[in-house]
């Protein structure tokens, strides 16, 4: 969002990823995938993956690729896989209500799905890209295919493996891990003597999945050089019931909340909200200080580029004074 009359800065940011927003209940397995069957005789078992972003979480991911379209995954400690047995990664996409699930191979997505969207989801408006799946090192290529497969190990864990993909259109998605129960040998010992076939993986852990999505980024630019400003401080604040402003605390996301960010070189900030009415205010010494208007975060990319305008040099002593004096 940029004031009218305002230049443009000449190296706008592309939009940026998958931001996790808010934890949700997948629908059942029958929903994601026309092979898996019901949920008393499942066929696969469709596990959520514990997912991490890379662009704030460079500690835990490799820092490799695109880190803005990233996410790091693993099985939740909760929700630990059949031990030993082949596993699928998918990342499913909600469009109009109904997801869209790909491994980013069609054979793949045709052997596990019964059927691929990648066509569709690889066309306009979409124009999904899967870029890569590596192991957590960033760069060890990790290939799936319908008989060159990921296993779960001897604990039921998998990963942690990073992805990169992106979209052009504003898509909630959400990562799982695959199972056929046809290639279960163990499974027996898994559900305690019950007949192979009837256990009910829709009540089984790793149903509660954290939901991909866009959230308000930007870039802080000087308003006559157009070239992106560093340690500036951007402040995130949101509207409450009674039209106040409160500042968003690190508590107020699933994944945590950078509350100011202090931007490097390349001028941006990416916050991890979820939906509502927010505000930015951005500070730099030298420059005045700027307040954007109400900023609506409703499952769309919000693309906020903040035009600073250095002070005149005469204000600068000024407010120096002013502050010494009120200390």
């Amino acid at each position: 969002m940029i004031p009218t009359n305002t230049p443009t800065p000449t190296n706008t940011p592309t939009p940026t990823p998958i931001q996790p927003t808010e934890i949700v209940n997948p629908p059942p397995n029958s929903q994601l995938s026309g092979n898996s069957g019901t949920s008393a005789r499942p066929a696969q078992a469709w596990t959520c993956l514990n997912t991490i972003t890379c662009h704030d979480h460079s500690t835990q991911c490799s820092g490799k690729g695109d880190v803005a379209h990233r996410v790091l995954l693993s099985n939740k400690t909760d929700a630990k896989l059949v031990a030993n047995v082949k596993t699928y990664l998918f990342e499913c996409l909600l469009i109009s209500g109904n997801y869209r699930c790909t491994s980013g191979v069609t054979a793949v997505d045709n052997d596990i799905l019964g059927t691929s969207y990648l066509t569709q989801l690889n066309a306009e408006p979409f124009v999904y890209r899967f870029v890569s799946l590596t192991g957590s090192d960033g760069q060890t290529v990790i290939t799936q295919s319908v008989n060159h497969n990921l296993t779960a190990d001897a604990n039921g864990a998998i990963g942690p493996f990073e992805w990169e993909s992106s979209t052009k259109e504003t898509l909630g998605r959400i990562f799982f891990a695959v199972q056929k129960t046809s290639d279960i040998d163990a499974l027996r010992a898994h559900v305690a003597g019950q007949q192979q076939g009837t256990i009910d993986f829709e009540t089984e852990g790793g149903r509660k999945c954290v939901m991909i999505k866009w959230d308000p980024h930007g870039m802080v630019f000087d308003i006559k050089t157009l070239k992106p400003l560093d340690r500036v401080s951007v402040k995130l604040f949101r509207k409450t019931a009674a039209g106040q402003y409160e500042i968003v605390a690190s508590n107020d996301s699933i994944d945590g909340v950078v509350n100011p960010q202090i931007t490097e070189s390349d001028g941006r900030f990416f916050f991890l909200v979820a939906d509502g009415s927010y505000r930015v205010e951005a500070e730099k010494t030298g420059y005045k200080k700027y307040i954007s208007g109400d900023i609506v975060q409703n499952g769309a990319p919000e693309l906020i580029n903040i035009p600073l305008q250095k002070e005149p040099l005469i204000e600068n002593p000024i407010k120096w004074l002013i502050n010494l004096i009120g200390h």
